[in-house]
């Protein structure tokens, strides 16, 4: 396991400070599913575009009006802790769209059954670090394939789940 701060810092050699971002999470409810989303979702992806696009999520579409979803993908790394150190443990893909927050989420065992991440945290002690997340931004926010390309190598980089 690789602990935040060294992710942190390799991604910055890799992409760039000014695109690896960790985004506060501790406020708002990302525990519930995505697909039923809660208010604390919405604004917690109304504060994060405005921290790292500098603009209304309502805006995204009028932004890049040839993107005909709406979307600004990036890549992501959500965090485990032992209760002394923070690691990262899963990377993936997601987007923020106009009508829709994100699919982000800190899921529950009891909700969705035997996962091997799920698996591997209890193995090792470990529970959601539910405070902040490490958002690695697209160069083209529209580009779905740069972040799918980028949530790949991030795996590989840390040995991360997806």
């Amino acid at each position: 396991m690789i602990t935040k701060s060294e992710i942190i810092d390799k991604l910055n050699k890799e992409f760039g400070a000014e695109n690896v971002k960790e985004i506060n999470t501790k406020d708002y409810d990302l525990t519930s599913n995505p697909k039923n989303p809660v208010n604390e979702r919405c604004t917690w992806a109304d504060k994060t575009v405005e921290e790292l696009y500098n603009m209304k999520r309502e805006n995204i579409i009028k932004e890049h009006k040839g993107n005909s979803k709406g979307e600004y993908c990036f890549a992501y790394i959500k965090l485990a802790t032992d209760g002394k150190e923070t690691y990262g443990i899963v990377s993936g893909k997601s987007c923020f769209h106009k009508k829709y927050a994100s699919d982000v989420w800190f899921y529950d065992e009891r909700k969705t059954g035997s996962h091997r991440v799920l698996d591997f945290m209890k193995h090792n002690k470990l529970t959601w670090d539910e405070d902040s997340i490490i958002i690695i931004k697209n160069i083209k926010p529209i580009d779905s394939k740069e972040a799918y390309d980028k949530e790949k190598k991030i795996k590989e980089m840390f040995n991360l789940f997806d």
